[in-house]
């Protein structure tokens, strides 16, 4: 039993010494280099007892780093930082993906408004340097937001045209609901490229209407005949009608180029009203006595049957609730220089629920209407 213990102690004696013998890179780790961090290496002839000024100086430097690296945002592993509530020498932080905006004003050098509250639904004006400004008011309903002119505040204003100014419209329409032109001499109105002066006073007359001059120079007057229809007769026929716009007088020309081939008078009918008994007449040749007859089918514009070539004028009143009256003078010659009747006469259509929109010629007797029979009938 004594014999053992003396040599357990004999043991631990031996191993003491060569531990505290023992260099001390034995015992330890190499050192890692960990970026900007470096640690003092153990030498292999540092012994224990040189270990904890070495491993106290390391713990320090390890220390200081880990310190620095939590201090700092360079460091690319960093990506929260939940405790940082200064950054006195921020310069750049990239792109913000989330977050709120909760401090002071963003002033206008910075790109900010350099104001906390925005008046609303007003207009936001620049200001240089300072902060934002808005338009005064909102103005009235139809009011325009308008220039005072360079590096002036735009306020709300009526509209204004400036009449000193020329204006060139260029759509296809122009509509004017009510157009109050003022045209004188000096100031004529232009319709494409022609100027027209207007009389300066109205004419209260239902019947003129404004007549040019030939210069510009408008004024009222009444109005001439306007030929509502021209007919040439291509071939003979027993009724040649011509239909015409309504008008209130009416005023027919016929000319017949030949003579009747047999014994015939010339006949006359409105509206295809044939035969209808309302039609009544009178008339009196070369001043003779007159000769009347009512309730007929037509208006008749010669007396008696001939193979002359009549020549008839004729103007009626047409107006559309009244009874037409008619009057009309007819000229008849043998195609030679002499005149062998000449009629005057009258007539009434009774008819007072229609104007006169077309009228017929036909003949009594065994004649056609002749080809090339002109008909020319104006309106006013």
């Amino acid at each position: 039993m004594i014999k053992n213990t003396v040599i357990s102690f004999i043991v631990s004696v031996i191993t003491l010494i060569a531990l505290v013998n023992m260099p001390v890179h034995y015992l330890s780790l190499s050192s890692p280099n960990l970026g900007a961090l470096a640690l003092t290496d153990i030498q292999s002839t540092d012994t224990l007892s040189d270990f904890p000024t070495v491993q106290n100086a390391n713990n320090t430097l390890i220390e200081t780093v880990v310190n620095s690296i939590i201090g700092t945002t360079t460091n690319s592993t960093i990506t929260s930082l939940t405790g940082l509530t200064t950054a006195s020498a921020l310069v750049s932080i990239g792109t913000i993906t989330t977050g709120t905006w909760n401090a002071d004003v963003l002033t206008v050098s910075f790109g900010g408004t350099g104001s906390t509250t925005l008046s609303a639904k007003q207009i936001l004006l620049g200001n240089g340097t300072g902060g934002i400004e808005v338009v005064a008011g909102f103005g009235t309903s139809g009011q325009f937001l308008t220039s005072n002119g360079n590096a002036a505040v735009p306020t709300w204003q009526t509209s204004a045209v400036d009449t000193t100014i020329d204006y060139n419209f260029t759509s296809s329409i122009f509509n004017i609901k009510n157009l109050f032109a003022s045209s004188t001499v000096a100031n004529p109105l232009r319709f494409n490229g022609v100027s027209y002066t207007f009389p300066s006073s109205a004419n209260t007359a239902s019947s003129t209407v404004l007549t040019n001059d030939g210069s510009g120079n408008l004024t009222f007057n009444t109005p001439d005949w306007i030929l509502l229809s021209s007919t040439t007769t291509a071939q003979t026929l027993a009724i040649a009608t011509s239909t015409i716009a309504v008008a209130q007088d009416i005023h027919i020309i016929y000319y017949q180029p030949t003579v009747w081939t047999t014994n015939s008078t010339l006949k006359m009918t409105f509206n295809d009203n044939f035969p209808s008994g309302n039609y009544g007449w009178m008339q009196m040749q070369n001043g003779g006595v007159a000769t009347q007859n009512a309730n007929r089918n037509e208006i008749l514009l010669q007396v008696a049957a001939t193979t002359t070539q009549p020549y008839v004028i004729i103007d009626i009143a047409n107006l559309a609730t009244k009874r037409k009256v008619i009057s009309f003078t007819t000229i008849e010659s043998d195609l030679s220089s002499s005149i062998g009747a000449y009629t005057s006469g009258a007539g009434i259509w009774d008819n007072s629920s229609e104007a006169i929109t077309s009228v017929q010629f036909l003949t009594d007797g065994g004649s056609l209407i002749p080809s090339g029979t002109i008909i020319n009938i104006y309106g006013r």
